[in-house]
């Protein structure tokens, strides 16, 4: 798929397939309500794509195409020797960087809740070559003699790659493989958190002028859904302790890995873009399989696992209230 006449400045990136097919369909009708006349290209995560066109296609969205796509699956294969598809194609989101002058990059589990054109004003103003959004550098390098370079050296803030923006060539497919060759003996410090510790070490170490999305001005925020989120539809404000930017109102929210399922966190909020012009048979209809799914998928193991965290997660609510103290991530 492609679009006719000169190649837009600006646009939105993100990465699916049609294993996330309702991920995507939510993402693109939320864009689409704010942002009608914003650009958007998905790259495909592997050749799995056909409905996820038929989706883009509604929207005249566009399907990245380029033999970078191969190259960055050759990159994941050597950096990942072993590693199953899901390691081997993780690195075509590094194609973010291949398609728009400027470009804001959103995982597709993400729903916009408002306009997302300052985003690319508060770029154009800014000096700096790469935004984000959300950090936890615990996510990112492990605690040790690489972390402390880092960020003495290169100022590292250990963002969260699902939500970002930079400049087209900033990184070059050259110039990644290189610094998969350079990171190669350092990856026992590096956490194994897919592809994000290695977007932030290329970063890094890149000399690119990094800036925090939430201190180049007073917008709108992303917020993770872990995050307490006041308010209702499409105008929600975080209030949650943990947050050091708490009070400001959300622009999106992002899963973050987080499954769907009837009890995922503002599933009204993801439902509303998800289902957007189905009929009442329809919702019915979803909701109802919704269910199901998630009845099929509580297994022994499952149960296990939902055992363990809730301490975690116990904790994670009592402290965006401000009853215990917390320690962790806030994305």
């Amino acid at each position: 798929m492609g679009s006719d006449g000169p190649a837009p400045s600006h646009g939105v990136v993100c990465l699916g397939n049609d294993a996330v097919l309702d991920w995507t369909i939510a993402f693109c009708e939320s864009v689409h309500q704010h942002d009608p006349e914003v650009p958007v290209t998905l790259i495909p995560f592997d050749d799995s794509v056909e409905r996820t066109e038929a989706v883009l296609g509604r929207y005249g969205y566009d399907l990245y195409e380029s033999p970078m796509l191969a190259r960055m699956d050759a990159l994941g294969e050597r950096y990942y020797p072993g590693g199953g598809p899901v390691r081997s194609h993780i690195m075509r989101k590094f194609c973010a960087w291949d398609v728009y002058d400027e470009f804001l990059y959103l995982d597709c589990d993400i729903v916009t809740l408002r306009s997302l054109r300052p985003y690319f004003t508060m770029l154009a103003r800014s000096d700096a070559d790469f935004i984000y959004f959300t950090t936890d550098i615990d996510q990112v390098y492990r605690p040790g003699r690489l972390r402390d370079q880092m960020v003495a050296d290169h100022g590292a803030a250990g963002f969260n790659s699902g939500t970002f923006m930079g400049r087209r060539g900033d990184l070059t497919a050259a110039e990644i493989e290189r610094r998969a060759v350079e990171a190669e003996g350092l990856r026992p410090e590096f956490v194994d958190n897919l592809e994000q510790t290695f977007i932030n070490f290329c970063v890094d170490v890149s000399g690119m002028k990094q800036a925090d999305a939430t201190k180049l001005g007073d917008e709108p925020v992303v917020a993770g859904s872990v995050m307490r989120l006041v308010g209702s539809a499409d105008d929600l404000v975080i209030d949650d302790r943990r947050v050091p930017y708490s009070g400001r109102s959300v622009a999106a929210i992002h899963w973050a890995g987080y499954g769907r399922g009837p009890l995922m966190s503002y599933r009204k909020t993801f439902l509303k873009y998800r289902l957007a012009g189905a009929t009442p048979r329809a919702r019915t209809r979803y909701q109802v399989e919704n269910v199901l799914e998630a009845l099929a998928a509580f297994t022994p193991r499952r149960a296990y696992h939902l055992a363990r965290i809730f301490p975690y997660r116990l904790r994670s609510w009592l402290s965006a209230r401000g009853l215990v103290r917390w320690h962790g991530s806030q994305t």
